[in-house]
């Protein structure tokens, strides 16, 4: 079926554009594009605008979140964080044994 569809496309003749068509269509083509590039401009700064009226304070957000998140983390049994007292004892309890055993562990 290709080949059929190939053969018939061979036999037609390919005619150029006028050329003042070019001209017109760059020029819509650059319209369009200058547009798009005003609209994706549009779109990005919005949450600037939101945010402009107190750029600091919302700064100061972010940063008190980022410290109460690595808090949060340090403090997390789970993750092993700078608290994890029941990791600690674990491993203290393993050491002891292995030290009491002769490295048999």
């Amino acid at each position: 079926m290709n080949d059929e569809l190939e053969k018939k496309l061979g036999t037609l003749k390919v005619r150029s554009l006028p050329p003042e068509w070019r001209g017109e269509i760059l020029a819509e083509a650059h319209k369009r594009a200058n547009a798009d590039e005003g609209a994706l401009r549009d779109r990005t700064l919005w949450w600037r605008l939101w945010l402009w009226p107190s750029p600091g304070a919302w700064a100061g957000l972010a940063a008190a979140w980022l410290v109460m998140g690595g808090v949060a983390g340090a403090m997390d049994e789970r993750t092993g964080g700078f608290f994890a007292g029941e990791r600690v004892v674990a491993m203290l309890v393993w050491t002891s044994e292995r030290n009491r055993l002769g490295g048999v562990l």
